[in-house]
């Protein structure tokens, strides 16, 4: 993840923890939560379509297709936040 991460967008990973997975359409959806050493991002336009750094509490207004993101996102800020 931190290869990806750093090779796509130009982003130093800190802590990482799997969210969740799903298989949708044929499809399968890994979602992970984060800290990042530094919010810059430099996008590699051919790898990646968009993005949008979004606070934990506006996850729920996105139409999103994993759609238990917000809770389990909660959760894992609990994790990568504990002291």
């Amino acid at each position: 993840m931190n290869r990806e991460a750093f090779e796509e967008a130009q982003i130093k990973l800190d802590k990482v923890i799997c969210i969740g997975t799903r298989n949708i359409n044929h499809s399968f959806i890994v979602g992970f939560a984060c800290t990042t050493k530094s919010e810059k991002v430099v996008l590699q336009k051919e790898e990646v379509a968009e993005y949008k750094w979004t606070k934990l509490d506006e996850l729920e207004k996105l139409n999103l297709t994993f759609k238990e993101l917000p809770v389990e996102a909660k959760k894992a800020r609990k994790i990568l936040f504990a002291k």
